[in-house]
């Protein structure tokens, strides 16, 4: 995969940006820094100090953590309902950690992410967030914070937290803003998991049987879609050199034409 640079919106910007404004950016992204190693202590402090005073069932509760950067929110949803955690625990576990991995990388992902890239390890995984925030930006863009908050909300692989910041920087939101939407959309996806997990279960489980059909079909659907899209795609390409030549055809001068 290339490694992407940054949006035109954010190229334009970027060079439009006068020293004063790049200077507040850089000390409003300490800030979150600063802001966000106190809250990620107050959290650690807080697992520690539940897993030592109610060692049943807290004393895993490092399993949760864990389980949720390499497998995300839903893993560490899934993995504390099975440990019997209280439902405003996972809460409060599952909705801040990743708002805190965010905040922490912020200034890698906003003023930083060149520089990242070129390392080895982190690189592909920066490039890999930024494409895409970078895909996503120009959808979100019309309804502000209020999109943003549905784009993390919504449990797909291009979506989440950390995207979702990128993106509200992308679209021009304010810090505060985007850091809010962030996560008011990170706490409503979490509570979708914690209290119809259950259901969703049970759902899964009914249709397993029919899961191969339900693959086909939706494979079918998907390759038709594509096609359709790739023939408007053509159709649009048609016509735009259709009116672009009927263009020329009337901006050509008379006698040219009767040549």
């Amino acid at each position: 995969m290339l490694l992407p640079c940054a949006g035109k919106e954010e190229k334009g910007a970027m060079s439009k940006s006068s020293p004063g404004e790049r200077a507040a950016l850089d000390r409003a992204v300490r800030r979150v820094t600063q802001a966000a190693v106190i809250g990620v202590s107050v959290w650690l402090l807080s697992m520690v100090a539940l897993a030592v005073l109610r060692p049943a069932p807290y004393a895993s509760v490092w399993q949760v953590v864990l389980g949720q950067i390499v497998a995300g929110r839903v893993f560490a949803v899934s993995l504390g309902l099975n440990h019997g955690y209280d439902y405003l625990f996972i809460l409060y576990q599952a909705s801040l950690q990743d708002v805190f991995m965010m905040l922490l990388l912020y200034p890698v992902l906003i003023a930083g992410y060149r520089k990242a890239m070129k390392m080895n390890v982190v690189g592909p995984i920066i490039s890999n967030i930024r494409d895409k925030a970078e895909h996503n930006q120009k959808r979100i863009k019309p309804f502000g914070a209020a999109g943003l908050v549905v784009f993390v909300f919504i449990p797909l692989w291009s979506t989440g937290v950390i995207p979702g910041g990128i993106v509200g920087h992308l679209i021009g939101l304010r810090i505060p803003v985007t850091i809010a939407a962030v996560t008011a959309g990170n706490l409503l996806a979490v509570a979708a998991w914690v209290f119809f997990f259950d259901l969703m279960r049970d759902l899964s489980e009914r249709f397993a049987e029919q899961a191969p059909m339900l693959i086909f079909v939706a494979a079918i659907a998907g390759m038709a879609m594509l096609q359709l899209m790739h023939l408007r795609r053509m159709w649009r390409k048609r016509r735009a050199v259709r009116r672009r030549a009927a263009r020329d055809e009337e901006s050509t001068p008379v006698h040219e034409q009767s040549l």
